[in-house]
């Protein structure tokens, strides 16, 4: 196909209004502005929860989980947020006996929390992530995915 020929021509156009597509919803949702930028850690957030818990729930989104077993009676946990700007919401909430630990990221290029956890040993555990390693060492409990 020679270089001036309409169909090479309207073959870069439509090359660049996809390309012109990308850059527009990208910019429209800031995952232009976020591309090459560097991610920040926001402080880890440590706490316990003392409340009787048999079953654990972790929705580990795009971050590695670490669950260890041990001769305790409560649940210590640790998260550490990943991301460009704005650091993302994690939850943990107890539900009868049921502690589930999740997270809502704002639509950014670089975002993910990993959680570090400390159960009792003979918990269930029901642990998923999207991207991260899942680590378990010392579970006597039922683990499922």
């Amino acid at each position: 196909m020679h270089p001036c020929s309409g169909r090479a021509i309207a073959a870069r156009a439509a090359i660049a209004g996809a390309a012109a597509g990308c850059a527009l919803a990208l910019a429209g949702c800031g995952g232009l502005a976020n591309i090459g930028a560097a991610s920040h850690y926001p402080p880890a957030k440590s706490f316990t929860v003392s409340g009787r818990v048999r079953t654990v729930v972790i929705d580990g989104g795009g971050g590695s989980t670490d669950v260890t077993g041990g001769s305790r009676s409560t649940v210590g946990l640790s998260t550490q947020a990943s991301c460009t700007k704005t650091p993302p919401v994690v939850r943990h909430v107890l539900s009868g006996t049921t502690l589930t630990l999740s997270c809502t990221c704002p639509s950014e290029v670089i975002r993910g929390v990993s959680y570090t956890a400390t159960v009792p040993r003979g918990v269930a555990l029901q642990a998923s992530t999207g991207s991260g390693s899942i680590t378990l060492t010392s579970l006597s409990g039922p683990v499922s995915r």
